[in-house]
């Protein structure tokens, strides 16, 4: 009897935790559409910034909603969900924290490079290792795109 109430209760546990994990991503996701139309239209009314944020939540549910429906494991999932993205932020963290370089669109550019390399080597490939190739991709993207906005800057007399 006690290990049926501890089976139950952790249940319970582990279903709350899900339910609680779920809404979090599902509120960055809403968090991140907001921002990134707001940073792109800074000058919108904020009906049109809401009804735009609204768009790209509902585009990024239904691109989740496809990456769940082709993965073939949670582990897949998580390893995609990972993967996704972070080579780009990481090298923008980095880079961010250590260094006074790159600005707007050297961040733009290394996201899409990474985003662009590690879904070409995943999903069209079948490389390997995209993971370290988008890692490169995005290095690359930031410090050739820093350097052509360090000397456009330089030449425009803004730094």
């Amino acid at each position: 009897m006690n290990w049926m109430l501890v089976g139950v209760f952790a249940y319970i546990l582990f279903a709350g935790t899900l339910v609680s994990a779920i809404l979090s991503t599902v509120d960055s996701t809403l968090l991140a559409a907001h921002n990134f139309v707001v940073s792109l239209k800074p000058g919108l009314p904020d009906r049109k910034k809401l009804l735009l944020a609204r768009a790209g939540g509902a585009v990024f549910g239904v691109v989740a909603y496809g990456l769940a429906l082709g993965a073939e494991s949670t582990f897949e999932l998580v390893q995609q969900a990972n993967g996704i993205g972070s080579a780009g932020v990481l090298v923008l963290v980095v880079f961010g924290l250590f260094s006074g370089r790159g600005g707007a669109w050297a961040g733009y550019a290394t996201l899409v490079a990474g985003l662009g390399v590690w879904a070409r080597g995943t999903w069209i490939g079948g490389w390997p290792c995209p993971y370290l190739l988008s890692l490169i991709a995005a290095l690359g993207a930031f410090v050739s795109v820093g350097l052509w906005e360090g000397r456009t800057a330089r030449f425009s007399g803004e730094r």
